[in-house]
């Protein structure tokens, strides 16, 4: 009994955090509905292809047979790829987009969640303070933009905790955790590479710190290097076809973005993404104050952590000098994009100072004093609260409006048939809603001509002549990830071929091989048909010693799959 009362126990933090979860979602669980936001085309696609691989053991790492119109275009090898297929994995598993929706909205909500809860709990004891910290978390910033609007940034924000935690553990016992910060650095890595280089940044004060007061320096030196290795074998699969494609192609970056229009903002009933409502800003302000000025009575640990996560919010906020900045490092446009995508680990840093300074506050406070700070909090809690689970039943009721999306962002492409988008939404076959809302992605496409070419990808040029032209040719999926095109001509002639063609693209044209093609400004290929019935193979050919690095890859997760199973077997026998 005494054992149950303690898993119980432990157990409690969790459900409740499950049950906040669930409270956020209940507009889509009532609703029967499926939030279409501003990412959700763009990751589906993503998703569905690593699900039809999988389904069919018809494995193509680069080229993209089942989604993005079957262009064969690189996407997920530049962008998460063993994530895609996790998700993937998720979807042939679930078999609907609306399953797949609520499961993986609970994932990034109950992931993100855990980790402040054990963020705050680290700093200070009071559980009911922890779980109000954390209600806020997850209600604010980019953790619920997955849940709303899919963006993967969120699934960063979720991590971000965990990274922190490293980094107090790091200030406090003057040593890392190697295994547990490769780990950590992996597993983002796999997911999103900008969200990874955050993480990482964000731990340097941390590691210089800990550097500094550590009495065994060469020790942490060798579990640096150890972590860094770890993270490097593990992300083999990304570094790798990055560089391999940026060296032997002109790849577009992903689309620029004006920085200062995308920086944070004061919202009065808004906070997610781009803006911080007031309450919640207030009692930032209020942390940094109290630190501040009780900053030699104040925990060290909370002062510096309050500071540290006030400059990032500054950082990230439409305050700072972003217009000046992006002249002076244009870059940026492409790669930040968004200055508010540094709230990840600002706000993570600001709450769990409060959670410190109200612990303090609650410890030497009287009654009447308690009562006010402990009511200030839940209001901010409310405050918080309202608005997300406010934004999620309207988008779930847009759902069964005419206008289905939520966002129309980019969208050239839907079905006048709006019942049946829901349909594709709910049934068993979700390649279907991929033809019935396409959307133009110009992302990661290669640039042919790069003199007379805009520095990003023309999505107009994709959507002319991949998109509307689609429909048109019959498309299969052969062994060995080759995609085949065929159509039927009336007369001889110069046709666009809906594809993306790279310089490892081997193409055959009616059973022969060409060596020289025409191509448009984003690698389309311009080929001269026959009469008749015409047929076209696109086979992307990689290296084998890039083979050799995907398998490495593969085979260290593997390892580190068994290894972690057989502790948790362990501790279960110990227990």
């Amino acid at each position: 009994m005494k054992k149950i009362a303690k898993l119980l126990d432990n157990a409690l933090p969790l459900i409740a955090i499950t049950c906040i979860a669930f409270f956020l979602m209940q507009a889509q669980i009532v609703y029967r509905s499926v939030i279409i936001g501003s990412d959700a085309m763009f990751h589906f696609n993503r998703f569905y292809d690593a699900a039809k691989q999988l389904q069919n053991f018809n494995f193509s790492f680069f080229q993209t047979n089942y989604g993005f119109q079957q262009s064969g275009r690189i996407i997920n090898a530049m962008y998460g790829p063993f994530f895609a297929y996790f998700n993937g994995l998720l979807l042939a598993i679930l078999g609907s987009w609306s399953r797949y929706q609520i499961v993986t909205n609970f994932m990034v909500y109950l992931i993100g969640g855990y980790g402040m809860y054990k963020l705050a709990i680290l700093v200070q004891p009071k559980r009911q303070i922890a779980l109000l910290v954390t209600t806020i978390f997850m209600n604010i910033g980019w953790l619920p933009r997955w849940h709303l609007a899919q963006n993967l940034n969120s699934w960063g924000a979720a991590i971000a905790p965990y990274a922190i935690i490293l980094g107090i553990k790091m200030v406090r016992q003057h040593k890392i955790e190697w295994f547990k910060l490769g780990l950590l650095m992996s597993i983002i890595a796999q997911i999103h590479i900008l969200s990874t280089l955050i993480l990482a940044a964000t731990l340097i004060p941390f590691y210089f710190y800990c550097l500094k007061k550590s009495q065994t320096k060469q020790r942490l030196i060798l579990d640096t290097l150890k972590a860094v290795l770890m993270t490097t074998a593990l992300s083999a699969n990304i570094w790798a076809s990055i560089l391999y494609l940026k060296f032997t192609n002109t790849i577009a970056a992903p689309a620029p973005f004006s920085l200062a229009d995308n920086a944070l903002k004061i919202g009065v009933f808004k906070n997610t993404r781009d803006y911080i409502i007031y309450s919640v800003l207030i009692i930032f302000i209020f942390q940094l104050g109290f630190v501040i000025k009780q900053r030699t009575q104040v925990d060290k640990l909370n002062f510096w952590l309050t500071i540290y996560g006030a400059l990032v919010l500054y950082l990230s906020s439409s305050l700072f000098f972003w217009m000046p900045i992006q002249k002076l490092l244009p870059f940026l446009a492409s790669n930040l994009q968004f200055p508010v995508r540094l709230t990840i680990i600002a706000y993570p840093l600001l709450l769990v100072g409060v959670a410190m300074s109200v612990h303090a506050l609650l410890q030497d406070s009287n009654n009447i004093k308690r009562h006010l700070i402990t009511g200030a909090l839940l209001f901010v809690v409310m405050e918080s609260f309202v608005p997300n689970v406010t934004d999620a039943f309207e988008r779930s009721e847009k759902y069964h409006t005419y206008e289905v999306l939520s966002s129309w962002s980019a969208v050239v492409s839907v079905s006048q048939n709006r019942q049946e988008i829901r349909h594709s939404l709910h049934g068993k076959y979700p390649g279907q809603l991929l033809q019935l809302v396409e959307k133009r992605i110009p992302d990661y496409l290669p640039q042919i001509d790069t003199k007379n070419h805009a520095k990003k990808a023309n999505s107009k040029l994709y959507q002319e002549q991949v998109i509307y032209q689609y429909h048109l040719f019959n498309h299969k999926v052969l062994p060995n990830g080759k995609l085949q095109l065929t159509w039927n001509a009336n007369n001889s002639s110069r046709i666009m071929i809906p594809i993306i063609t790279y310089k490892q693209s081997r193409l055959t044209l009616n059973g022969k091989v060409l060596t020289h093609y025409a191509q448009t400004k984003i690698g389309v290929p311009l080929l001269h048909q026959q009469k008749g019935t015409n047929t076209v193979t696109l086979q992307f050919i990689q290296p084998k010693w890039m083979t050799g690095l995907l398998c490495f890859s593969i085979l260290m997760w593997l390892i580190l799959f068994g290894f972690l199973a057989q502790k948790v077997l362990n501790k279960l026998k110990k227990s």
